[in-house]
């Protein structure tokens, strides 16, 4: 099997491509993704390749796996099919994210038992010359996985393939790492620190009401507001690099003239240019602000542009950055060679910088890094104080994790007088903000409104959006152990949960049961309607925790509950539905042979529709009704139609051998046309 999406005739160069491999770990495959678009020239042409495999042991139904052999082809046929759908499905995602970020990306899927020979074949047969290899895993000896190193041997030497790991480059085959240079050297970044440049026209009392401005709006439950790819992962904040704003030319420039001014150092310049780079331009020039980066952060916290928001984003990639620098400084090597040369160049570009110094020490470092965090701090106060909307949620956890990470190197630069005040202090501000974003959730959920419920019983909006929500919670686990762990959360928590997390979990699903239960007395006109609904949510809910981490943390009696739920509904729908259906039967059934008699000599005089027809005329009625009704899971669909086939069918039967033989014989045989009909339900 192979397919790539329709080209235009006019296709571009072969050299114009960059081919991305797409596993199958979504998160890695998301970091990888994030990666090419921040660093694939726009004018590239994006191709995502797959690799498939086809699956030599196929899940049944009793819940074990079996072999392909066992398994009727048909059987494996169909579930291969929905294996390449699922994957089409995905990879579909990718290229709308894609076009989000306005670049062209097309699909390449090619079926091969071998990851490493599928891909040896498609470079090959595409001739493809850059290929990016996303999720590497490196040994602790240093050497790189089986498929990394047969790809390395063996790919055709035009090609050149990038090697990511967690969604930063570490290395490339040919050996030019700056082939897209953005990401080279693996620096965090300020990024958008540009915004708070001291020309803004805004003033502090703008800053609470720019951030309060970017509550959800409506309910404040905007599922399209959890789809912003940095609430599901912040690695990705920590590999770009557009705080190179700041890598200035003067400081390249001041280097290559020492270099040049001593012979003996002029042969090595190109390597003791980027061991500049990559080991020592923080400390030099970010650590020292040399030449602007007081424009960049220097400025006073009350000056704030718009999209105050997208600078809390890349917070704590700022924090991080500093605390890069200070434990830069205080693990410098003394003993390497290229280090005492550079340690000579640090101290000849510190003379020449405004804020020369006669020696290079921590103190040094760590009053120049005091400035841009005290702003960082303020900031992310600001942030804590304000009113938000639950996705803003995530922005203050990664700021907990974030500090709470940077605290031991804190500690080792700074008094405890500074850490208790601003750091410690800070911490518990985030902790009471994260709290009151989580009880915010909780009340908006219990007031959760909408104009009409969804047709057919189908899924709630605000069902969907407390799945994602929870399912992004889990990437904090660890900060929300420790914010919820005092008495001040009680009122968060249930009993139910194997951790914290899971006990906020399943109290968050416990307010949304309410509202599902109160929202499904609209559907009271319809009978077995609102069972269908209650069933339908119950389902998504169980299914968004089984396929996620959600199910470790809520426990596996609170899984075995929700089906137990699930099998509640489809009991009550069936009793509610389809009762008044069969009943003209039953009664029929258990009346007695002479007073059946009795009635059928009185319908000479006063005649009466026959149970048979009854029957037929409600379960017309009732068939027409149910055609369309939506039941998405496709097992629950095909066990509902068992039951009611079964439910239905066996009070015909009872009813058609109660009947006299001179009766039963004048009668079609209607059990083939009731099993075909019913088949038909839920087609939505």
């Amino acid at each position: 099997m192979e397919a790539e999406q329709p080209q235009p005739q006019m296709q571009a160069a072969e050299d114009t491509r960059v081919h991305l491999a797409m596993g199958d770990d979504v998160r890695q495959c998301l970091l990888s993704l994030r990666w090419a678009l921040r660093n694939v020239p726009p004018q590239f042409i994006l191709v995502l390749v797959h690799i498939y495999r086809q699956a030599t042991m196929i899940p049944t139904s009793f819940g074990a796996s079996m072999p392909v052999s066992l398994l009727r082809e048909q059987v494996v046929s169909a579930y291969r099919a929905r294996e390449r759908e699922g994957i089409d499905k995905y990879l579909e995602e990718y290229v709308k994210i894609c076009a989000r970020a306005k670049v062209q990306a097309h699909k390449l899927v090619a079926e091969n038992d071998d990851v490493a020979t599928g891909l040896l074949d498609l470079i090959v047969q595409h001739r493809i010359t850059t290929l990016v290899m996303g999720s590497v895993k490196v040994r602790l000896n240093g050497l790189k996985s089986k498929l990394s190193t047969t790809l390395e041997i063996q790919a055709d030497p035009s090609c050149n393939i990038l090697f990511l790991q967690n969604g930063n480059l570490i290395s490339s085959r040919h050996g030019n790492e700056s082939v897209y240079m953005i990401g080279a050297y693996d620096l965090p970044s300020f990024g958008s620190f540009h915004h708070l440049s001291s020309s803004s026209n805004y003033t502090s009392s703008t800053l609470s009401s720019f951030f309060r401005d970017s509550c959800s709006i409506g309910s404040g439950l905007d599922v399209t507001q959890l789809d912003d790819p940095i609430l599901d992962d912040h690695a990705s904040i920590f590999d770009d690099t557009r705080f190179s704003v700041i890598f200035d030319h003067k400081s390249l420039g001041a280097f290559k003239d020492i270099a040049v001014s001593h012979p003996n150092l002029a042969d090595q310049s190109q390597e003791l240019h980027q061991a500049f780079h990559t080991k020592y331009v923080e400390v030099l020039t970010k650590c020292q602000f040399v030449e602007g980066i007081d424009s960049v952060l220097g400025v006073d916290c009350e000056n704030f542009e718009e999209g105050q928001w997208k600078i809390i984003k890349i917070w704590p990639a700022a924090l991080e950055y500093i605390v890069r620098v200070l434990n830069t400084t205080l693990l410098l090597p003394k003993q390497n060679r290229v280090a005492k040369v550079l340690n000579t160049l640090q101290l000849q570009l510190l003379r020449q910088n405004s804020r020369a110094c006669s020696v290079f020490t921590a103190d040094n470092v760590s009053e120049a890094a005091k400035e841009p965090l005290c702003l960082l701090l303020r900031l992310a106060s600001q942030a804590a104080k304000v009113k938000k909307s639950p996705e803003k949620l995530f922005y203050i956890l990664y700021m907990h994790r974030a500090l709470s990470d940077a605290a031991p190197t804190l500690r080792r630069v700074f008094d405890a007088e500074f850490m208790k005040k601003e750091v410690e202090g800070l911490v518990a501000e985030l902790k009471d903000s994260a709290l009151g974003v989580l009880r915010e959730l909780k009340v908006l959920i219990k007031a959760y409104s909408l104009k009409k419920v969804p047709m057919e019983g189908g899924i709630l909006t605000v069902t969907g959006y407390l799945m994602k929500y929870i399912r992004l919670l889990l990437n904090h686990t660890g900060s929300l152990d420790i914010i919820l762990c005092k008495d001040q959360a009680d009122d968060l928590l249930t009993t139910e949960g194997v951790n914290l997390m899971g006990c906020l979990a399943s109290g968050l699903i416990a307010d949304l049961d309410l509202v599902l239960k109160e929202k499904s007395s609209s559907y009271a006109s319809e009978a077995g309607l609102q069972y269908l609904f209650l069933m339908n949510n119950a389902h998504f809910i169980l299914q968004q925790v089984d396929e996620s981490d959600v199910r470790l943390v809520v426990g596996v009696q609170w899984i075995k509950k929700r089906h137990s739920h699930i099998k509640q509904y489809m009991m009550d729908y069936l009793s509610s539905s389809w009762r008044h259906v069969v009943h003209p039967l039953e009664t029929a059934t258990s009346t007695s042979p002479p007073k059946r008699r009795r009635n059928n000599f009185f319908k000479i005089f006063y005649p009466t529709r026959s149970p048979l027809k009854s029957f037929e005329s409600v379960l017309d009625k009732t068939c027409k009704s149910q055609m369309h009704w939506k039941v998405p899971s496709p097992v629950h669909r095909i066990e509902l139609r068992v039951n009611v086939i079964e439910y239905v069918v066996q009070a015909y039967l009872a009813y058609r051998e109660g009947l006299d033989e001179s009766e039963r014989g004048g009668l079609e045989d209607l059990e083939p046309k009731l099993k075909s009909r019913l088949s038909e339900l839920f087609e939505g």
